[in-house]
């Protein structure tokens, strides 16, 4: 009987320029300081909020702080403004009801004070990996607990509401149902109904069609030798054919601030 090799080694039948990772684990053998990062399960979350929250210093500074915050929101006084940019508190009733204004800066200061607990933990000299996971889960659950993720919280949806006479909040129940029932009770981002493979959707295997060396010298002391490379999964990093208009590789280091 022969034993089938494992999946997490290189494939050595290539076009003799390399080995072709087949698998996380081999591709990340072939990245200096690679590493694998998952998406924090509930336990994850959980955790990160404990390590956050178990600081007792800083959580006494900033629930008396967050209290002042709200004593001010109270009688009207506060300076908590959502940014023009967040698209959640777009609509008038945010700036001009006075109640959803005071919600909006409540809820502005509550995810404030949670930043700054993440931000000590920091300061303090923390296994980075621990702080970046406590402001992963810090940052999912202020996000979760958004005013306008509950109906009566959001007025635009309660507008559209009353314009559909209830027409869409049954759709947003629909939606809800579908969810629990076929995506885990989790929202749905896509609609996976709307291709189907082989008839509007093609799947092809990919491949390596060309590998190069790195040839780069650092513009600025201090900079590694060879700069790492980041892109989104499914993005193109660049292109061989330079086009007018795109940086080059030295504006490229110059335009991060020296570090490539």
């Amino acid at each position: 009987m022969t034993a089938e090799p494992s999946r997490a080694v290189l494939d050595r039948r290539d076009d003799g320029r390399g080995a072709v990772p087949h698998d996380d684990g081999a591709a990340l053998s072939t990245v200096e300081n690679g590493e694998a990062v998952g998406l924090p399960s509930v336990g994850g979350l959980v955790r990160g909020l404990a390590f956050t929250l178990a600081q007792a210093r800083p959580v006494r500074r900033e629930a008396t702080r967050l209290a002042r915050d709200c004593a001010r929101i109270a009688r009207g006084t506060d300076e908590h403004l959502p940014s023009p940019r967040d698209k959640r508190f777009a609509d008038p009733a945010w700036s001009l009801n006075p109640v959803y204004r005071r919600l909006s800066q409540a809820y502005l200061a509550a995810g404030s004070a949670a930043s700054r607990l993440v931000d000590d933990l920091d300061a303090q000299g923390r296994d980075w990996h621990d702080v970046e996971r406590a402001r992963f889960a810090v940052n999912a659950v202020t996000s979760a607990l958004a005013p306008t993720n509950a109906l009566l919280g959001n007025p635009a949806a309660l507008k559209r509401a009353f314009d559909t006479g209830g027409a869409s909040v049954l759709r947003g129940l629909g939606h809800l149902a579908d969810d629990v029932r076929h995506n885990g009770a989790m929202p749905s981002q896509t609609d996976r109904s709307a291709f189907e493979v082989g008839q509007d959707l093609a799947v092809t295997p990919g491949a390596v069609i060309a590998r190069d060396e790195v040839t780069t010298a650092p513009a600025v002391l201090g900079s590694d030798r060879l700069p790492p490379l980041e892109a989104a999964p499914g993005s193109y990093v660049h292109d061989r054919v330079p086009l007018a208009g795109r940086a080059s590789g030295d504006q490229a280091v110059r335009l991060a601030g020296g570090r490539p």
